[in-house]
């Protein structure tokens, strides 16, 4: 299409951004480095009015298009090669009612503003356990982060979706309008509509908490591993946790005689009474054996900062405005943490050290403990997926291309001998794969005929298509040649 052909879209509120433009370059930028993608054009909406007339053009045109949200999705869809990138970043207001205890969350958010403004009255939602990821994305796919364990996934706080379907027309999803396509979007929404804002329930929730890293050298990872799964399998609510077993990222919030050195960082985060959080960590602080402590008082917008990958990321864009990692990840569900599945975790890991890697970054392996409110939830609930006590990752996170293929290898390798653990669902938020196959073993295959036959309703054309992908049924694609 030429570039002529936007000038149609001259009634935008927002601006549209064509390849030679001055922004065109930074506007095409994604979290991940790994993907280096040039869009047709990119359509900055600051409306409701400008999606659906970017969809409008689009159908007029018989032009492909992607959504853009929060643009921290791993697999970088979000935006194509030659494809139309329907841009929602810049809608990203929050509005905060304390009477309901609600907030409504423009889709182009990302975590750390919605936390920024819920946090101003003592209230939260559960987001991602990375601040920089988006909204939109996070709460389509399910929504896993350190609330969790005390109200729930994102999803299990979603009151209702604002969007605009395929066809361009505004639509409602809740409960109450549309409680079928509810169901599927809470887990699969990407793929049904364009969300352009999500209503949540909220929860008091700090400023104050207790939280932060205990260090564990790495000659010990596998007896602290097995220490914090102990202990987690018995704690309350109130306590998320992660494991990451990690180089140590060059970072401020570490001491630097630990920089780049193999070790189990164990972040806690204690999100009800500071003092009686201090009681419960306490023996088993002493139990872990940390080198360093450095569990504390702290604030949650503080806590919802404090991955290891994101403080990288954040002390590295402090000096280079326009640093991105390139990054790969693949994860699953477990049931239960096994001795032989952390030995063999541990044992994956000494061979990801023996690669070299030019830079900053590291190859890591994760685990996260679920349950909690996660299990007040029954699974059949909506299309996102619960079944397990924990979820696992395998990441690589560098600078530099030459390091590409060795580490997405390990990454590669690494699941598939970990992925023999695992439940019989998975989290679709926390994996590159986007295969048929994938997909029907993260949602189930009840699941997924439900999900298929959703698309083939909603959207049949399925133009809706650069996500986590349920295919309409052939049929439907055969009813509109």
């Amino acid at each position: 299409m030429s570039s002529r052909a936007y000038a149609e879209l001259n009634d935008l509120h927002g601006r549209v951004v064509l390849p030679g433009d001055a922004e065109y370059d930074a506007e095409r930028l994604l979290w991940n480095a790994l993907f280096d993608r040039k869009p047709a054009a990119i359509v900055k909406c600051v409306g409701v009015a400008d999606v659906i007339r970017a969809l409008e053009f689009a159908s007029k045109h018989s032009a492909s298009f992607s959504v853009v949200g929060g643009r921290h999705e791993a697999a970088g869809s979000a935006l194509q090669d030659g494809v139309l990138a329907i841009d929602l970043g810049e809608m990203n207001g929050v509005l905060v009612d304390t009477t309901r205890q609600h907030a409504v969350v423009q889709a182009g958010c990302k975590w750390r503003i919605v936390d920024r403004e819920t946090q101003a009255y003592g209230l939260a939602v559960t987001g991602g356990t990375n601040s920089d990821t988006g909204v939109a994305g996070l709460t389509l796919g399910g929504g896993i982060g350190h609330l969790m364990r005390k109200v729930g996934a994102t999803v299990d706080n979603l009151v209702a979706i604002d969007g605009v379907t395929a066809e361009g027309e505004p639509i409602r999803i809740s409960q109450e309008e549309n409680s079928d396509l509810f169901w599927g979007v809470r887990g699969a929404g990407a793929n049904f509509v364009i969300a352009t804002s999500f209503e949540y329930r909220l929860h008091r929730i700090g400023p104050a908490v207790l939280g932060g890293h205990l260090v564990v050298p790495g000659e010990r990872a596998a007896e602290g591993l097995q220490r914090w799964r102990d202990f987690m399998d018995e704690a309350p609510g109130d306590l998320s946790s992660m494991a990451i077993l990690l180089r140590a990222p060059r970072v401020p919030s570490l001491p630097e005689e630990w920089w780049q050195e193999t070790v189990l960082l164990l972040m806690m985060v204690w999100v009800g009474d500071v003092k009686e959080g201090a009681k419960v960590l306490q023996p088993f602080k002493k139990r872990v054996g940390a080198a360093i402590d450095l569990v504390g008082p702290t604030t949650y917008t503080v806590v919802q900062q404090g991955t290891p990958q994101e403080q990288l990321f954040i002390h590295r864009k402090k000096m280079a405005p326009l640093w991105r990692p390139r990054f790969y990840e693949k994860g699953g569900y477990l049931l239960s943490i096994t001795d032989s599945f952390i030995e063999e975790a541990v044992d994956l890991y000494k061979v990801a050290e023996e690669i070299p890697t030019s830079g900053e970054g590291t190859p890591l392996v994760l685990f996260m403990r679920m349950g909690g409110a996660m299990d007040d939830t029954p699974g059949d609930a909506m299309a996102f997926s619960r079944t397990a006590a924990y979820w696992w990752e395998v990441d690589g996170m560098w600078e530099a291309a030459a390091d590409d293929a060795s580490l997405i290898a390990w990454v590669r390798d690494a699941y598939t001998q970990l992925a023999r653990h695992g439940a019989s669902e998975s989290y679709i938020n926390l994996t590159m794969a986007d295969d048929l196959e994938y997909l029907r073993h993260a949602y189930g295959a009840e699941k997924y005929d439900r999900l298929e036959k959703l698309k083939s309703e909603w959207d049949p054309g399925n133009r809706l298509r650069y996500n986590k992908n349920i295919r309409p049924t052939v049929a439907s694609l055969r009813g509109l040649r």
